[in-house]
Parts: structure tokens; sequence; C-alpha cells
């Protein structure tokens, strides 16, 4: 009887110790991929900051042709009004 409970406790620590495993082996991959998701994230943000500032650079450059292009209307207007 004694022998049996030995073996079965022999058995759970064997058990025990691959279940352990199995979790270090997880946590590694775990940690791992969250290095990887972390890394692209940063690589995302990136990205975002450059077409960010290339939308406020077009921006920028669309205002000032705007305006540019309105003050050629306007005095091309005032040019044809003097003429007629």
């Amino acid at each position: 009887m004694e022998r049996k409970f030995s073996d079965e406790a022999r058995s759970k620590d064997r058990e025990i110790e691959e279940l352990r495993s199995k979790h270090s082996d997880q946590d590694i991959r775990l940690s791992e991929n969250i290095k990887i998701l972390e890394e692209e994230i940063g690589i995302f943000k990136l990205k975002i900051q450059d077409h960010e500032r290339r939308e406020s650079e077009l921006s920028s450059q669309y205002d000032k042709e705007q305006a540019l292009w309105e003050g050629k209307y306007k005095f091309l207007e005032e040019r044809n009004d003097n003429l007629k």
C-alpha cells in the first residue's frame, strides 16, 4: 500500500514537472510574441506619425495654393471688370 502511494506520488511529481515545463515554454513563447507585437506597434506608430506629417504638409500646401489661386482669380475678375 505504501509503495502504491509512493508510485502515485512520483507519478504526480512527474506530471507536475511536465506541467511546469509546458507552462515555462508557453510563458517564453508568450514573451516572444509580446516582443514581436510591441515591435510591430512601434513600426505602425512611426508610420502613423509619418502619414500625419505628410497630411499636415499637404494640407498646408493646399491652403497656400488655394489662397494663391483665390488671389489670382480676384485680380483677374477686377481686371476684367476694369476692361468692361
